[in-house]
């Protein structure tokens, strides 16, 4: 849209042209045609004549300020966002960019109260597309910080101002499949009402006030507001929201103390707040800590330089206690650091190559302590061996167990240091066991899930946790003050052992610990829908209970931050139930089932019944097709593999998003490259199924979400979650013209 003296300033004061700058009309048209050329140094020429005929003007400092960050000249950006600032602090452009200078140089959380101001701004809805530019920056910068909440937070803003974005929409969806961060973290949101209050009561007033604030993104005042009402009148709800608003405003301590308020009224009659209410805001305050348990051991590694470096090669293959790791180490070699030419792993102790009947198979069990890799001789340091992943605990036995099997073939021990600190808890639930070579299959599982109890109940409740002021958990127990918070560190226990796709036994620790056992929850009982109830406790609903409608929203939620083991169990529930045969939410059961089961047959079975869903509700069976071949490239069907290819070809050749995510899983298979011409086809078809042209078995292409034509199957990210996004071209603007409000 050209400018004209009808169109606003661009220098978000909200006024027209004509009443704000018309001396300058004719410049701004021509500097606007500049930016569309991409002439950025004329550009920035104009204006600087600009800046002494019109010294002060909003419109020239908010271009400069964009010029210079579209051309990554930021140190001079920084400074024409001082100057801005410093000439109209109240102008929500010069507040964003101001907070962008901020957010790149000093960090995120310090840029939030300018940030909070521009959004309060009454200029608010002239200055948008440089408050979204600022909010890009904001949502990235907390993502870097590891501000997970606020980060959250403000890209729900942007999904708010942008619902259509995709990708903000991946970005999102990133978020809430981010791993370390449990499932109700990922879905806390402020209560949006008051129960026991009719609406004309004092309290409600006050409440949906605060709460109209929040919505509008004044956080500070709407955290004023809670804040107050809090304390007149001891509201749980307004503790509650006061602590995710001082989350998202990156307040940590602020936050952490009104959720032990909140927490504090579950004793309380009348207050509202269960003892499961109590528990998981003491769980949410713990993962505002550094480390949410405060169960951490210290990782070492140290070095041994060789005597003999053929003789310990000997000494390491015939060993008994260390096992070799077969992989092509010539892979790690780096420029200036070569690869080592061998690894193996460290076990507690020797396992007998079979087990003996009438013996426990969890006392042959030997624990991995540490790894060991081996370098050879090179020009300024001589053969040697580096030791790492070892616990602390374990460091005497490890080195021990070097000394008897190398002997005197080892130097003193060098370079030691603590490389990691890692949670005990964690550490016991991932750690990796040898076990004889002819142990049952059906065997394996109990043994692990036995280990792994017997270990949590000598070490774990006998470990002095942060999370309890420096108790165990065991002396916890023993003390009413610390019931809430016991309970709250087995809630994390409970999200590790998800993590970790391990087993324990949660409930017997509650007994241990003298807590009561959680019990199943009635859905029909609940006073809300069940939307309203904390995800964590959906594990616990009666399914039989619920409704069709319920059962799916219930799934999706779980869906949207990977909750594999209860996705399983309601996915299961709706393609059993004869209602929900035919309806289209059946969908995303099939295709769950189908990504989350072990047994190929048992998935195929899914996916077929899928497939006939989709075909019967007129949807294309193209996702269902290019899961049927991820499924392929897990049995290793070469033949079925190249038969369904050519079938997808020939029925979805015009669904160009279906061809596109074909492509993608044959480039990632090593059958086509990235540009659609044939790679080396499969030299032969084996007994072990379809081979590489590097003679290995082709990568599964059952990724987890790479084909959404329809939109019916949901898709996660291909990107890495753990990256934070960046600005899509320094801050989402167009880099070719001024941005005019309509």
């Amino acid at each position: 849209m050209a400018l004209d003296q009808y169109s606003l300033c661009p220098g978000g004061t909200g006024k027209k042209i004509k009443f704000c700058c018309p001396e300058m009309l004719d410049d701004l048209v021509a500097i606007d045609k500049l930016l569309e050329k991409q002439q950025f140094r004329a550009c920035l020429e104009t204006l600087e004549r600009l800046e002494t005929a019109h010294s002060g003007k909003e419109c020239v400092y908010a271009i400069k300020t964009l010029v210079l960050r579209i051309m990554e000249q930021w140190e001079e950006a920084g400074l024409a966002a001082d100057a801005f600032y410093a000439a109209h602090p109240t102008n929500a452009v010069a507040l964003s960019e101001k907070a962008i200078h901020l957010i790149r140089t000093t960090g995120a959380r310090s840029a939030m109260p300018l940030a909070q101001q521009a959004l309060a701004s009454e200029q608010l809805s002239a200055s948008l597309p440089r408050i979204f530019t600022m909010l890009q920056y904001l949502g990235m910068g907390l993502w870097g910080q590891h501000e997970y909440l606020a980060t959250q937070a403000v890209y729900t803003v942007l999904l708010a101002l942008r619902p259509e974005d995709p990708e903000l929409q991946a970005t999102y969806a990133k978020l809430l499949q981010l791993p370390g961060v449990p499932a109700w973290v990922k879905e806390v949101r402020l209560v949006k009402s008051l129960k026991q209050f009719s609406d004309d009561a004092p309290e409600m007033v006050a409440f949906r006030d605060a709460f109209e604030k929040a919505t509008r993104v004044q956080w500070v005042a709407a955290a004023e507001a809670f804040e107050k009402l809090a304390k007149e009148s001891q509201l749980a709800a307004a503790w509650y929201n006061l602590a995710v608003l001082r989350a998202w405003l990156t307040q940590t301590d602020a936050a952490i103390e009104a959720l032990h308020q909140y927490a504090s009224l579950s004793g309380v009659a009348n207050s509202g707040v269960s003892s499961d209410d109590a528990a998981e805001a003491e769980a949410l305050a713990l993962f505002f800590g550094e480390t949410p348990l405060g169960d951490e051991i210290p990782m070492v590694a140290w070095t041994h330089d060789l005597r003999d470096a053929n003789a310990v090669d000997e000494a390491l293959v015939k060993s008994k206690r260390l096992g070799v790791i077969r992989i092509d180490w010539s892979q790690f070699r780096t420029e200036g650091n070569p690869a080592p030419r061998a690894g193996y792993m460290i076990w507690e102790h020797e396992v007998p190559e079979s087990v003996t009947e009438g013996v426990e198979l969890s006392t042959l069990a030997a624990r991995v302590l540490g790894r060991v890799l081996v370098f050879g001789r090179e020009t300024d340091r001589s053969a040697r061996i580096e030791v790492m992943e070892v616990l602390a605990p374990d460091r005497t036995a490890v080195m021990q167990l070097l000394a008897e099997e190398l002997g005197g073939l080892l130097e003193a021990a060098t370079n030691e240091d603590e490389v990691d600190r890692v949670s005990l808890a964690m550490q016991i639930l991932q750690q990796g066991y040898r076990l004889p070579q002819n142990s049952a299959p059906e065997q394996v599982a109990p043994c692990l899930k036995a280990i792994t109890e017997k270990r949590f109940y000598e070490e774990w409740l006998n470990h002095p946790l942060g999370a309890l002021d420096g108790m165990t958990p065991l002396a916890a127990a023993v003390k009413p003050e610390f019931q809430n918070r016991l309970a709250a560190v087995l809630l994390w226990i409970e999200a590790f052992v998800k993590d970790a796709n391990s087993e324990l036994d949660l409930q017997a620790i509650r007994s241990q610990l003298g807590l009561p056992q959680l019990q199943p929850i009635d859905p029909t009982t609940l006073t809300g829908p069940i939307a309203e109830l904390p995800i964590m406790r959906l594990e616990r609903v009666e399914l039989a209970k619920l409704g069709d409608g319920e059962l799916l929203e219930a799934l999706q939620r779980l869906v949207s931050v990977q909750l594999t083991g209860d996705v399983v169990r309601y996915a299961k529930e709706i393609v059993s139930r004869s209602s929900m045969a035919s309806q289209e939410g059946t969908l995303l059961a099939y295709d769950q089932l189908v990504r989350t089961t072990e047994d190929p047959t048992e998935a195929a079975g899914y996916l077929e019944r899928g497939r006939a869903l989709a075909t019967h509700l007129g949807r294309s069976c193209g996702p269902w097709d290019l899961m049927e071949l991820g499924l392929r490239f897990r049995m290793q069907d070469a033949n079925g593999i190249m038969q369904l290819v050519q079938h997808i070809q020939r029925h979805h050749g015009r669904e160009p998003q279906i061809m596109m995510a074909l492509q993608q899983i044959l480039v990632e298979a090593g059958l086509i490259r990235p540009d659609g011409r044939p790679a080396q086809m499969p030299q032969a078809e084996s007994a072990s199924g379809l081979i590489m042209p590097d003679g290995s078995a082709p990568k599964s292409a059952d990724r987890g979400g790479l084909w959404t034509p329809d939109g019916v199957i949901p898709t996660k990210p291909a990107t890495d979650a753990a990256t934070p996004p960046s600005p899509a071209d320094a801050g989402g603007e167009k880099k070719s013209a001024l941005w005019i409000p309509d």
